[in-house]
């Protein structure tokens, strides 16, 4: 029983302090609207200009805050973008040799074809004054089997 006693007269008093601080409020608020009164238009009007200031501020200080945001990440892009740079500078680089090496093998195989044209060229004279045309036998080693015109006797014989 004696904590629901205590309980009780803690509940009185925290309305009774409810009820003080209510008063205090209106007698606040009552002074606030005495000041303003005393200062009549000028305080009404600096308080305004106060009031736009601080909005200003606030909204100056939100886009400080949003470039800011926006300026750390593009500063992360472009770090993103000059890595992605340096890869593709590196990818360039080697795709040049390989272009290269590919240009040098090209030629070396040019030079290597236009020498068995050369050759083939020279066997195709001899066999076509001869009567005869040459049926390959293996490109890999240039080698032909000479098989005689069908105007002339057969003949067959190999030919490299």
């Amino acid at each position: 029983m004696a904590i629901e006693q205590e309980i009780a007269r803690l509940q009185e008093e925290m309305e009774e302090y409810k009820a003080k601080t209510v008063e205090i409020d209106e007698t606040i608020k009552s002074l606030h609207e005495d000041i303003m009164d005393a200062g009549g238009m000028d305080l009404r009007l600096q308080k305004i200009v106060v009031d736009d200031v601080r909005k200003r501020i606030n909204g100056l200080n939100n886009k400080i805050t949003k470039s800011m945001v926006a300026k750390a990440k593009a500063e992360k892009d472009v770090t993103k973008l000059e890595s992605t740079i340096k890869k593709a500078e590196r990818e360039f680089e080697k795709l040049e040799t390989d272009l290269k090496e590919l240009e040098q093998e090209s030629k070396r195989k040019a030079k290597e074809a236009s020498e068995v044209m050369k050759e083939v060229e020279k066997h195709q004279t001899v066999v076509y004054t001869r009567g005869l045309y040459a049926v390959p036998v293996c490109e890999c080693n240039h080698n032909f089997y000479l098989v005689a015109d069908e105007r002339s006797e057969s003949e067959s014989r190999q030919f490299t």
